[in-house]
């Protein structure tokens, strides 16, 4: 036999690649074929068609047609950034004249342009990442436009002035009808989970395209569920309510019995330890200032109880334990062991995170300053931890070992 049946679908000479439970449709796929690399990554996600067509009408509908910005008014103010490249790409061009493989390589320089520039051009991205020529990478990447200026929601007022004006957004002059048609694009991403079907021109291995395309719709969903909490929140939409409840169902988790004796024990001694861990102060939470990731995770994690997050939260932010404060490594660690006894899959790594430091001649300087403000029995119970660890898996053996 010549060809494999595979699972995902195939129409017109396209494609379509379906995670298990989206469909019934067949892929043809060659003997021999291989996904090409980066192949996945232009694959074009199809969104529920009237779903698509409400969102494109009520865009349109918010950004009615009007003149480009005259080119000085393209510039952000004076001494914030140096000129940049959207401003002379961007000059003198109506939205509605820019090319889909235009706005797909340049959809970063918004960020240099001023407020009404970036608001104008808007529109047209929008509707580019849900056409014919759009794809994942671009969905994402618009996606990542929409999302919130974390470092000012940190520090608030006190802002320092070095964060730079890229950095910020400010969506005030933005008509409610417009904010309103931000909201819905952002919602039908929210909602896209295993309502997607993809596209690719592409050969491809059927079981990667279903793990990386599950991974992608995951992706849309947390990164449109933060951009209506933390920025497209002044008014009350159908998508800020359903990113409410997401954010809700993450933060309302209960840790279930352990799958033996041992493991239970652990758990509870886990719990117990840190029960009394004091939270960190609001203005507490991160320990770095490089970038915006830092203040992603102290934004997202402030105010929240280790208790109760859910493992999908964890995992979504497991580089949160390398940007934390001191006070906010000793609060959240706990949270992040259980799940690694439990087996969630997480790129986390708290062993590594425990031990980081520990495992030369000498402690590190800045190991011993993070672990002197932990209690004996958080101490005695990261030992246990780690033990359960070295005996579980020869990986980290050894420095579990060193560490405890």
């Amino acid at each position: 036999m010549s060809e494999n049946e595979r699972t995902g679908g195939f129409r017109h000479n396209r494609r379509y690649l379906n995670s298990p439970g989206y469909g019934s449709r067949k892929i043809t796929i060659k003997e021999g074929d291989r996904a090409p690399v980066g192949g996945l990554q232009h694959a074009r996600p199809h969104f529920p068609e009237d779903r698509v067509r409400q969102v494109r009408n009520e865009i349109a509908a918010a950004f009615p047609v009007a003149p480009p910005p005259n080119p000085a008014e393209l510039a952000p103010p004076p001494d914030t950034v140096p000129e940049t490249k959207g401003q002379t790409l961007f000059a003198g061009k109506s939205r509605d004249s820019l090319k889909p493989d235009f706005l797909k390589v340049n959809w970063a320089q918004l960020y240099g342009l001023s407020d009404a520039g970036r608001n104008y051009y808007l529109p047209a991205f929008l509707l580019a990442s849900l056409g014919p020529e759009s794809d994942k990478t671009f969905v994402h990447a618009i996606a990542y436009m929409l999302g919130p200026d974390w470092p000012s929601l940190y520090y608030g007022e006190k802002e320092p002035p070095q964060i730079s004006y890229a950095s910020k957004v400010k969506d005030s002059k933005l008509s409610p009808a417009a904010a309103k048609a931000v909201a819905a694009y952002l919602e039908l991403l929210l909602e896209c989970e295993e309502r997607v079907s993809w596209e690719t021109s592409e050969p491809v291995l059927p079981e990667m395209a279903a793990s990386q395309n599950r991974s992608s719709e995951w992706q849309f969903k947390w990164l449109a569920a933060e951009a209506l909490l933390w920025r497209w929140n002044r008014i009350d939409t159908p998508g800020l309510a359903k990113a409410r409840a997401f954010q809700k169902r993450m933060t309302s988790y209960r840790v279930p019995e352990g799958k033996n004796p041992a493991e239970q024990d652990l758990l509870e001694r886990i719990k117990t330890a840190f029960a009394r861990t004091p939270a960190p102060a609001p203005d507490d939470m991160t320990g770095s200032v490089q970038g915006t990731e830092p203040f992603e995770y102290a934004v997202q994690f402030r105010g929240l109880d280790w208790k109760t997050l859910d493992p999908d939260f964890l995992s979504r932010n497991y580089a949160s334990l390398s940007f934390f404060s001191d006070a906010a490594f000793r609060y959240f660690i706990p949270a992040y062991m259980i799940q690694d006894v439990l087996g969630s899959e997480s790129n986390a790594n708290p062993v590594f995170q425990l031990t980081y430091g520990l495992t030369g001649k000498e402690p590190s300087a800045e190991a011993q300053e993070r672990f002197s403000h932990f209690s004996a029995d958080e101490r005695a119970t990261i030992v246990a931890f780690l033990k359960h660890c070295a005996a579980r898996t020869a990986f980290g053996q050894r420095d579990s070992r060193r560490a405890s």
